[in-house]
């Protein structure tokens, strides 16, 4: 029996992205820069925090649970024209704080 090639579809996308999840994503961020408005220091602050947490989430990626950078990425990414390294290091934390809530919430 031949079956559509589209029904494999979801399963390569979700491989595709269980892959590229092992490795920071680049993000256009200076669009986001940009987008802040308050001139030319604003600019060159927003950059410097921008690259300041690329290179944390750098040296942490691979400490984060998959599922989580998966999520983190998706939200820090998702909206067209609109990216940040900022957005995604906070992602991380809150979901790994909200993770150590419930487990010494369960621990009780």
């Amino acid at each position: 029996m031949v079956r559509p090639t589209w029904l494999f579809l979801p399963s390569l996308l979700l491989l595709v992205n269980a892959v590229h999840s092992a490795e920071l994503p680049l993000l256009a961020y200076s669009q986001t820069c940009a987008a802040e408005g308050g001139g030319r220091a604003s600019f060159r602050m927003c950059m410097a925090a921008q690259q300041a947490a690329k290179r944390r989430l750098q040296r942490n990626w691979g400490r984060y649970p998959e599922s989580q950078r998966v999520s983190c990425v998706a939200e820090a990414s998702g909206i067209a024209g609109v990216a940040s390294y900022i957005e995604l290091l906070t992602c991380l934390q809150l979901d790994r704080g909200a993770a150590r809530l419930d487990q010494r919430w369960f621990e009780r």
